[in-house]
């Protein structure tokens, strides 16, 4: 497959120098200005901010509510099983925490039970 992929790139170079006298890339293309977006405290790809992906494309001038947009259905979805499970590793770590004070709390009584029960030693008592 290796051979496949490396003739069809020498055809793509051969194509492009043949078309043009530019220089042809096989790198990534990054067209927005990384450091200004940096400087800026912006992320990377605004494609991804979550007022672009939650906000609907359009709106109705009646008030109708408009449909979902591209894979928020899925989104939304998703947000609801994370924090279903979340809920539910919450509940599981406080039963765990709750069980361990009680397991412990149940040994030391009966630590304290078994040296109540130990018989004491021969001798006189100090009168106090």
């Amino acid at each position: 497959m290796s051979v496949l992929n490396s003739s069809f790139i020498n055809l793509l170079v051969k194509v492009n120098y043949s078309q043009s006298a530019r220089s042809f890339t096989l790198g990534r293309c990054v067209y927005l200005d990384q450091q200004w977006r940096e400087k800026k405290s912006l992320p990377a790809n605004p494609n991804k901010q979550r007022e672009l992906l939650d906000l609907p494309d359009y709106s109705y001038l009646d008030g109708r509510p408009t449909p979902y947009g591209s894979r928020q259905k899925l989104r939304i979805m998703k947000q609801r099983e994370y924090s279903k499970k979340i809920i539910e590793l919450t509940k599981e770590m406080d039963f765990a925490i709750e069980h361990y004070k009680t397991r412990m709390a149940k040994q030391e009584k009966e630590k304290e039970e078994i040296l109540g029960r130990k018989l004491e030693p021969k001798g006189v008592k100090k009168l106090d």
